[in-house]
């Protein structure tokens, strides 16, 4: 009687190689562009809170000399602070960047086209009103706390 041994491979086993679980030159090319597209939003994203935060320094340094406008570093655009806007007394409408009125005359429509541009796919945020358009008494109380 002789035996013969059979040898089974098994494809859970460790020691089985197979194309489909391998690291194919495709996946890996797909796994570096994903990771350096990731590694590209967070620089932008850094970039941005940077000037962010640049350009509120600037509008604190405007206010606290009493200035109504100053100049946005990165595109030369001059800006109305938020006291200038205080003392026009309501919401112009236009999304101004220091609104203290939360765009609260800003049509949606007008919203959606200005930003139709923008590379960002960001929801539309009304920015939070520090007084309404209108009340005078609040303008001024506010008008007074920040000069």
């Amino acid at each position: 009687a002789t035996s013969t041994s059979t040898t089974t491979t098994n494809p859970n086993s460790s020691q089985h190689s197979s194309s489909r679980y391998s690291s194919s030159p495709r996946r890996t090319k797909l796994k570096s562009k994903i990771q350096q597209q990731n590694q590209q939003h967070q620089q932008q994203n850094q970039q941005k809170k940077q000037q962010h935060d640049d350009i509120e320094e600037l509008h604190n340094i405007a206010i606290r000399k009493g200035s109504h406008t100053y100049t946005d570093p990165s595109t030369g655009f001059v800006v109305f602070t938020e006291l200038s806007h205080l003392k026009r007394g309501k919401c112009c409408g236009n999304m101004c960047r220091h609104c203290p009125y939360g765009w609260e005359n800003v049509r949606r429509s007008y919203s959606a086209a200005k930003n139709e541009d923008d590379d960002d796919e960001e929801e539309w945020i009304r920015p939070k009103a520090k007084v309404r358009s209108g009340d005078a008494v609040a303008v001024q109380d506010l008008l007074h706390s920040i000069t």
